[in-house]
């Protein structure tokens, strides 16, 4: 008889996930607090936002979702990179990608539905400043009631 002790399906399926992973994802472009940003293999206009498994109250990526399909349409939607897909649990959101801004392009007005306006929150699409995470719906109440009306207000993190 052998001491024969079976290998946990999980150490097995370890590595055949890591290897998905690089497969399906692209380089990792950043990481917040609540998830990891990450390039589309083939698509140099896109980004996978994944949230992180203690993120899973938060769901910042069906905020995004929801909030982009409310104002899309709208005066306000000008301030935001789309969203185009998102996962069945909210997990995975494809948004456009944004490209780096610099402290001078950041907006000194913003619609004053615009919250968490720091520097890392913004980027240019077709050179024009947009908000890339905008995931905390506190600031969007208004907007989404009354979607023709805002105003713009100081940028006070710039």
């Amino acid at each position: 008889m052998t001491n024969y002790t079976p290998t946990p399906l999980y150490d097995w399926l370890a590595p055949i996930q890591e290897e998905f992973n690089h497969f399906m994802l692209g380089g990792n472009l950043g990481q917040g607090k609540y998830r990891n940003v990450y390039a589309v293999p083939g698509r140099e206009d896109l980004v996978y936002k994944i949230e992180t498994p203690h993120a899973e109250r938060d769901f910042c990526n069906v905020t995004e979702w929801n909030v982009w399909h409310q104002l899309k349409d709208t005066p306000a939607g000008q301030w935001l990179a789309p969203c185009h897909f998102i996962s069945r649990s909210g997990s995975i959101l494809v948004m456009e990608r944004t490209k780096e801004i610099s402290a001078k392009r950041v907006p000194k007005q913003v619609p004053d539905f615009c919250t968490d306006v720091h520097q890392g929150n913004w980027g240019l699409l077709k050179n024009r400043p947009v908000m890339h995470d905008y995931g905390f719906l506190s600031g969007f109440i208004s907007v989404i009631r009354d979607k023709k009306k805002f105003k713009m207000v100081e940028n006070t993190r710039v």
